[in-house]
């Protein structure tokens, strides 16, 4: 019998209840009950073994904290083991995807490498001591058995896990620590790295859904004392800051010097976009730019040959050799956050990234462009501070940000993938095209996908960004004729964010 199309015709059958199609029986699992008990009481024993052998400085709150690896099966939000946090008293801090093969499947065939996710999950050393002797009993509900039976793995994080790239020659770390919604560790996270030798820049830290992210100066000997500390996610050196171009020169061109237009306004001044850069330091651009400056130091050449760049490539595109600029669209507010000041303890890195989150969490600005930000390729299995904060601000959807993917694209592996904030889901990450013609591709210098989850499809698009062949075009009032041929995703990003037309009404 032919299925009713509701839509098209036979809108009376509305008008009664229809009930939902019959279910074809519950999810089913890998592993029984009794193979569940099997399997994971000896992890779990093995894990409070452990936890209670640490010393008591690496467990802030008396907590500590395990990895609980989800089946594959079980990565809907529906799946959450919430019922089982909630009867141990567990709390879930963290978590980030895997790659894992299961012991078993719900599938036909044998098992094989499977997307997954692991919980970070802490709690006492008698929480964890309770799931034990629950288990043990078996005096727990329908629920709670069910969400144990979706567990592939536990065990307490490996503090040589927590480590990322360390620089031989760098003192200075990012750390990245759990924090829990009701308890405060970093007081005693202070007092443990102060032990070991460190320091630990409270006063830039930055605090992002359930991370927390700050600089710390220590002893390159003790980082693997550092990262015994339960509550810490991850520790690298300290990434510098990119705001720079492809490695080759910045080149003088065009016949003639161009003029300004003569409508001298832009086309919507309902609106301003904001720009976060190395600044302008000219009043050339005073019909449209203003100038605002919240660092602390002086402008340096480079940065402001930057950011002269940047505001040029959104207020007028790539130009056009022996024609008038074009009337921007809108106005624009340059934040000048590169300058001279730098101490040992940030080198830039966490100062600007403050300054930017302090102006985009206004509102005040619809649009907005980035062409900086740590100087590190994406990681699958760790976030960065940028990304972060800046994804958490953005997710309010007051702005649309265009931010530059990196030119790290010529270098091997995973060093040319793309580099934090552009990682952010809710930012449009942009990659720079070689040229304007029909005979386009992506600019060898520009940093690939993927991106990391739930952002895999980046960078979002790319824009022209200029090549060694065909330049960008952009007005510098330093140059002998004020067109300068540069090329970079600095400039492709705002490239991007110039065609983002906003109604006048």
């Amino acid at each position: 019998m032919a299925k009713k199309n509701l839509l098209l015709g036979r809108g009376e059958e509305l008008t009664r209840k229809i009930p939902p199609p019959k279910s074809k029986g519950g999810k089913a699992y890998p592993y029984s009950w009794t193979e569940a008990k099997q399997r994971l009481l000896p992890k779990i024993e093995e894990a409070i073994s452990e936890l209670e052998q640490a010393p008591d400085s690496t467990h802030p709150g008396g907590l500590g904290v395990m990895s609980m690896t989800l089946h594959p099966s079980f990565l809907a939000k529906s799946y959450f083991p919430s019922n089982m946090l909630k009867r141990f008293d567990l709390q879930c801090v963290g978590s980030k995807q895997i790659l894992v093969t299961p012991e078993k499947t719900t599938k036909q065939g044998e098992p094989v490498i499977e997307a997954s996710s692991d919980l970070y999950v802490s709690g006492s050393i008698g929480a964890f001591r309770a799931m034990r002797d629950g288990i043990i009993s078996e005096e727990l509900t329908k629920g709670v058995k069910n969400e144990i039976t979706e567990l592939e793995d536990l065990g307490v994080l490996d503090a040589e896990s927590k480590i990322k790239a360390i620089v031989p020659t760098n003192p200075l770390l990012e750390v990245a620590l759990h924090s829990p919604a009701d308890i405060d560790i970093f007081g005693e996270f202070e007092s443990y790295v102060t032990q070991l030798g460190g320091k630990v820049d409270a006063f830039r830290r930055v605090r992002s859904g359930g991370l927390t992210f700050v600089p710390v100066m220590m002893p390159l000997e003790q980082v693997g004392e550092l990262a015994k500390f339960s509550m810490l996610r991850v520790v690298r050196s300290m990434p510098k800051l990119r705001a720079g171009l492809p490695n080759v020169a910045r080149v003088a061109v065009g016949s003639k010097m161009p003029d300004f237009p003569e409508n001298k306004a832009v086309i919507n001044d309902q609106i301003r976009a904001a720009i976060f850069d190395g600044g302008v330091g000219n009043t050339e651009f005073g019909e449209w730019v203003r100038e605002i400056v919240l660092g602390t130091g002086d402008p340096f050449p480079d940065g402001l040959s930057h950011g002269i760049g940047v505001t040029s490539a959104y207020l007028f595109g790539s130009l056009v050799d022996g024609e008038p600029l074009p009337v921007p669209y809108t106005g624009v507010d340059h934040y000048r956050v590169l300058d001279t000041h730098s101490d040992a303890l940030d080198p830039h890195l966490y100062d600007v990234l403050n300054m930017i989150s302090g102006v985009l969490a206004s509102g005040e600005y619809p649009l907005a462009n980035l062409s900086l930000g740590p100087e590190l390729p994406v990681e699958d299995d760790d976030v960065s501070a940028w990304t972060s904060k800046l994804d958490e601000i953005l997710s309010e959807g007051n702005t649309l940000l265009t931010v530059a993917v990196g030119n790290s694209g010529e270098l091997p592996g995973i060093d040319g993938r793309i580099q934090p904030p552009s990682d952010a889901v809710n930012a449009l990450s942009v990659g720079a095209a070689n040229s304007e013609g029909v005979d386009w591709a992506r600019a060898t210098y520009s940093s690939k996908g993927p991106g990391r989850s739930p952002g895999f499809v980046k960078p979002d698009g790319i824009s022209f960004g200029g090549s060694r062949n065909e330049p960008y075009l952009a007005y510098n009032p330093y140059t002998a004729n004020k067109v300068e041929g540069i090329q970079g995703t600095s400039f492709a990003s705002p490239n991007t964010m110039r065609f983002k037309r906003v109604a006048t009404s």
